[in-house]
C-alpha cells in the first residue's frame, strides 16, 4: 500500500497517516503476494524503476508498506 499525499511542505507523502487512508497498489487491481518477502522485493523493484522517472513518486514507493489483506486496520471494502 502507498501513503496518502501530505499537506506538509517538503514532505509529499504522509507515512504517519492511519492505514485506512493509504491506497492499495495498483489502484484498480491490487497485487496479492504469497509472502511478505515477495511484496518487499516488488516494492524495492518498483522504487528503483520509478526513481529513474520521477523522484517524488519514488519517495512514495520508499514509504510503501506490505499489509495483510485481513489486517484489522483496513476497512474491509479496500480489497473487495
Amino acid at each position: 500500500m502507498t501513503p496518502p499525499e501530505s499537506t506538509d511542505y517538503g514532505n509529499p507523502y504522509n507515512a504517519d497517516a492511519p492505514l485506512a487512508q493509504w491506497s492499495k497498489y495498483p489502484m484498480q487491481n491490487p497485487t496479492v503476494y504469497d509472502s511478505e518477502e515477495a511484496c518487499e522485493n516488488d516494492i524495492k523493484a518498483q522504487s528503483a524503476t520509478v526513481l529513474k522517472l520521477n523522484a517524488s513518486l519514488a519517495k512514495m514507493f520508499e514509504l510503501a508498506r506490505c499489509v495483510s489483506t485481513d489486517d484489522p486496520a483496513l476497512p474491509q471494502a479496500r480489497f473487495n
